[in-house]
């Protein structure tokens, strides 16, 4: 897959009915900056390089999420069609109530055990405070959330935060 031409690009654009076309077009300039090839083909590993992102595990899971959503797989030497990825980031701004929160609770769990984990708490938390704390600072965090919620066991990776506990600390965060 080569680089989008303007048409293309504009018509990606216009099948999104949840995300503006202002907001598709710097995603696109984004997208190109991540490929590792001359051909502009993004592979789920080059996410791996980005910065500002979490570990490429992480990410992995993240993008084949989202990948899941347009019923694509996503190995980690596969391109990332930025068409279906778009679409799927539509789907997600679009979806409202248990299936936003479902989609959001699916991305963090990444071993698919309906629980949040320590571990898995860790990253969704580090990412949403960014840079600014230590990993101590999160640790600390991740602990002090699930002692909140009767979940009192530091080191314990095999508890953690069930769908409908994060569904409440969500409903709870937004009013």
């Amino acid at each position: 897959m080569a680089k989008l031409t303007s048409s293309e690009l504009n018509k990606i654009a216009k099948e999104q009915s949840n995300v503006p076309s202002k907001v598709v077009k710097k995603a696109y300039k984004r997208y190109l900056t991540v490929s590792s090839t001359d051909d502009d083909i993004v592979k789920v590993s080059d996410f791996d390089r980005l910065p500002d992102l979490p570990s490429g595990s992480i990410m992995h899971h993240v993008i084949g999420k989202f990948a899941q959503l347009t019923g694509a797989t996503t190995p980690a030497e596969s391109p990332v069609d930025f068409g279906q990825l778009m679409g799927a980031v539509d789907r997600y701004v679009g979806a409202t109530g248990d299936d936003k929160t479902d989609f959001l609770f699916s991305l963090w769990d990444c071993d698919d055990d309906g629980i949040l984990n320590r571990g898995e708490l860790y990253y969704m938390l580090r990412i949403f405070n960014g840079d600014g704390l230590t990993d101590d600072d999160v640790w600390k965090q991740v602990d002090l959330v699930l002692g909140e919620r009767g979940v009192d066991v530091p080191g314990d990776t095999h508890r953690g935060l069930s769908r409908d506990v994060v569904k409440e600390m969500l409903e709870a965060a937004s009013m």
